[in-house]
């Protein structure tokens, strides 16, 4: 025989090889999806963890609608972005909407 020529070997029982392969796979298999679950739980941990800070929260969302508007209203008022006003033209501005926010609640309350 010639000791280059490929030998190939046949086992006595394959189906045994195929059982060992196939549960090596289905192991590997249980692996994935248990790391899958676990990834799936810390990011649901970590959404809930920003959220439920949240929830809890005295302070009603009511007031930070109120804010999103007034540095809209800031940018309008002086057409720029308000990170390019002076303090002062905040200090203003801000002077400015409390006065008029309370005129219009005196004006509510008669």
């Amino acid at each position: 025989m010639d000791q280059h020529s490929p030998v190939v070997e046949f086992s006595a029982n394959p189906a045994k090889e195929i059982q060992l392969t196939m549960r090596r796979m289905d192991r590997r298999q249980w692996w994935l999806w248990s790391y899958a679950i676990m990834v799936t739980l810390l990011l649901l941990v970590a959404v809930a963890s920003f959220a439920f800070p949240a929830l809890l929260s005295q302070e009603d969302s009511y007031y930070s609608f109120f804010l999103n508007q007034a540095v809209r209203g800031l940018a309008a008022h002086y057409r720029r972005s308000p990170g390019l006003l002076s303090e002062e033209e905040v200090r203003s501005y801000l002077l400015g909407l409390r006065a008029a926010v309370s005129a219009v609640s005196q004006g509510v309350s008669k």
